[in-house]
């Protein structure tokens, strides 16, 4: 679903304006817009000339959700397992994520939730985090976890996903 912006008329400029927002690093070129009038008549940007196109110039384009540079597993004996991970999102910077991980054998499912502020080192847009899985109760058997599927944001919202493949 589109945004919506409404006019305003500014006694300055002796004419209506429009205020709206485009996203930080949005990629260079025109945007396309509607202008919707009271009663419902429409007009669509494609219709209009060229000098009246809203054009946008990026220096920095990001259209890439952010992504793991590292990721090394570590365990904390008697207590569980984890993997401190390098996430690095260079223009928009690390927003949040999320981890599913689950146990090889017994299909055990631990659910993630990663924020930025939970940084051990580094800053958003390179930074060092760690998760942590608690495996404190007595196991009958041993057995291997696996990060079946991650989902990081960036500060746009622009997403990056990852999905283990079904075996």
């Amino acid at each position: 679903m589109q945004k919506s912006y409404y006019s305003s008329w500014n006694n300055s400029l002796n004419q209506f304006q429009i205020e709206f927002f485009v996203p930080a690093n949005a990629p260079s070129g025109i945007i396309p817009f509607t202008i919707m009038s009271p009663t419902g008549d429409y007009i669509h940007s494609q219709f209009l000339q060229d000098d009246q196109q809203l054009r946008v110039t990026s220096k920095n384009v990001d259209v890439l959700g952010p992504i793991i540079t590292s990721i090394k597993p570590f365990t904390v004996e008697n207590m569980g397992i984890g993997w401190e991970i390098v996430i690095s999102d260079p223009i928009n910077g690390f927003l949040n994520g999320h981890f599913q991980i689950r146990g090889d054998i017994d299909s055990s499912v631990y659910n993630i939730t990663l924020i930025n502020n939970e940084l051990i080192k580094g800053d958003i847009w390179n930074g060092t985090y760690k998760i942590f899985i608690n495996l404190t109760s007595d196991p009958c058997f041993t057995q291997s976890y696996t990060i079946y599927s991650i989902e990081l944001n960036d500060y746009q919202f622009i997403k990056s996903q990852f999905s283990k493949s079904p075996s």
